[in-house]
């Protein structure tokens, strides 16, 4: 999770909701650059190649989706992550 490090001693003291409303204008002002997930260029998770493999061996016609081939071509949480939620893995799993 991006963290910010801020220093201001007039907010030492204050309630923990001052200092929320404070970083949400800082993240929101005109002029912010937000920056993409870091942890989407990472490899898969254990457990996404887990769940991968049930569906490989559920699915017999699997390994022929376009969404397991971007997933071979380049094997990150990104990648598994767009191809495990796209709908046409969970109408094949259950039906």
């Amino acid at each position: 999770m991006p963290k910010l490090i801020l220093r201001c001693n007039y907010l030492k003291n204050s309630p923990p909701a001052h200092l929320a409303n404070y970083i949400n204008y800082i993240g929101t002002r005109e002029g912010v650059e937000k920056v993409g997930s870091t942890t989407s260029s990472l490899p898969a998770t254990d457990r996404q190649k887990s769940l991968i493999e049930d569906i490989l061996a559920k699915i017999p016609d699997a390994n022929r989706m376009h969404e397991y081939h971007d997933y071979i071509q380049r094997p990150t949480r990104e990648k598994m992550h767009r191809s495990l939620s796209r709908r046409r893995w969970k109408i094949t799993l259950t039906s």
